[in-house]
């Protein structure tokens, strides 16, 4: 009989032990929508996601962008400091009594030269922006689950965190009953 008593009190007093450590360590209340959001804020997966999905949603635009025609322009200027000259001798043109220096050419050359180009048939192109935008359809599913699992987790956390609350509530009645049993039989 003592030995049953023995083991009551020291359990009482372990579990009040336990209850008094755990009243000590300093608790922050949040709600469990607060919750959620401060565990989603701070979950770098479901960060990486969002910043997968907007690569996604880039490389869509890229792929549209393809078929926007392209321009480039190009220019060449020369200027010629030089002249090369050419001797005409008298009579090599009617009316040419005597020979003359001529110089051929120009003292300056300028080019400029622009090129549009518009795709008009790439085939590949539907086929790319379908398995892009389905691939944009997959990993927003995919943001989409991860988040609901951290939500999961983080509720689960949360509620875990409020059954043992309830149980420590439990146990502080529980060492008090024990303590007045104890009291009752101590005074017998």
């Amino acid at each position: 009989m003592h030995t049953h008593r023995l083991f009551r009190w020291a359990g009482g007093f372990v579990l009040a032990g336990l209850v008094a450590a755990s009243d000590a360590q300093a608790q922050t209340r949040l709600s469990l929508t607060e919750a959620l959001e401060l565990g989603l804020k701070n979950r770098h997966d479901v960060q990486a996601d969002a910043v997968e999905a907007a690569l996604t949603a880039n490389a869509l635009r890229k792929n549209r962008q393809t078929w926007l025609p392209t321009l480039t322009a190009s220019g060449n200027v020369r200027y010629n400091t030089q002249l090369q000259t050419t001797v005409l001798p008298a009579g090599a043109f009617p009316g040419v009594t005597e020979s003359q220096v001529l110089a051929f050419g120009t003292r300056n050359s300028t080019l400029l030269t622009l090129d549009l180009t518009q795709p008009l048939l790439r085939p590949e192109a539907a086929i790319d922006r379908a398995i892009v935008r389905n691939t944009g359809a997959l990993d927003a599913e995919k943001v989409r689950q991860r988040r609901t699992d951290v939500q999961v987790k983080i509720a689960e956390a949360y509620l875990n965190v409020l059954l043992k609350d309830l149980q420590r509530t439990l146990a502080r009645a529980d060492a008090a009953r024990q303590r007045a049993y104890f009291e009752v039989a101590d005074g017998q």
